[in-house]
């Protein structure tokens, strides 16, 4: 006679029922599929979870490393580390020295963009904005691409809120009379943005051998300047590119490079720092 025994074994809220008959034991085969396939798919989840949280571990981490690693000047707030810091506008006209060209100074790389980054490091409670329109070949009277003046630059970008209004430029206009010219565009400044410290930046020139036609520019601007009640920058009486600073010039003794840009963002910072002062 054979002796069939049985007892059951809980899983989860499943049984199985193995069935003990002599010798040999025989494994209930349905109920064992049901353990196993509850077994793979809590397999399966497991595999999924830890898979989805090593992902986000690594974006995590990724993040962080961006953000520790990123370069300052790369940084559209770079500097800026206080949560109540107060947006202040400065605006810039002016030509290929202020737009950049094929030589250097495009983009991140003009000295617009270095200078914003600068006075963002070094201000925690203001955040400094410099929007610059520089179109080459264009001054007081000379047109760039499109008939563009700097006067005409100025209605289309300056508006009431900026601190400070700079002028850039421009041996463009060599030879020709910007007195009338200046004077409108000072004008058309001051009625944009009453408030805002006027700062115009003369000429410049690579060596001590200044052409009579660039001293002549230099000074009508210099005159028209102070009439308007603002600050005049002068380049060329600060040697800012005679000497060794010449090699901050491309081939054509002109156009700026990269290096050149930097140069002018460390000469130009003084004198709006001094107008952001006078602006408050």
């Amino acid at each position: 006679m054979t002796v069939i025994k049985s007892f059951a074994v809980t899983c989860g809220s499943e049984n199985y029922v193995p069935l003990i008959a002599g010798r040999g034991t025989v494994f209930n085969t349905v109920r064992l599929g049901v353990v196993n396939r509850k077994i793979r798919q809590w397999m399966r989840w497991r595999i999924t979870s830890t898979v989805l949280v090593g992902l986000v571990c690594v974006f995590f981490l990724y993040a962080v490393l961006v953000a520790v690693f990123r370069p300052e000047d790369d940084r559209p707030d770079a500097g800026i580390r206080s949560p109540l810091a107060v947006a202040e506008t400065i605006y810039v006209v002016g030509d290929s020295y202020t737009g950049g060209s094929t030589e250097g100074g495009r983009g991140p790389k003009g000295w617009p963009r270095l200078l914003n980054a600068a006075l963002n490091r070094n201000d925690q409670n203001v955040r400094y904005l410099i929007e610059e329109v520089g179109v080459a070949g264009a001054g007081y009277v000379n047109a760039g691409p499109g008939d563009t003046t700097f006067r005409e630059i100025a209605q289309d970008l300056v508006t009431a809120s900026g601190r400070v209004v700079v002028v850039f430029g421009s041996r463009n206009d060599v030879g020709l009379d910007i007195r009338t010219a200046a004077r409108q565009t000072y004008q058309s400044i001051r009625e944009l943005d009453p408030a805002a410290q006027l700062v115009v930046i003369g000429p410049t020139w690579k060596n001590p051998d200044v052409p009579v036609e660039i001293l002549t520019l230099r000074d009508v601007l210099s005159s028209e300047t102070l009439q308007a009640g603002g600050t005049f920058v002068d380049p060329i009486a600060g040697q800012w590119f005679f000497g060794d600073s010449s090699e901050y010039l491309a081939a054509d003794g002109v156009e700026p490079t990269d290096e050149g840009h930097r140069y002018l963002s460390k000469m130009i910072e003084p004198h709006i720092r001094l107008a952001l002062d006078g602006s408050r």
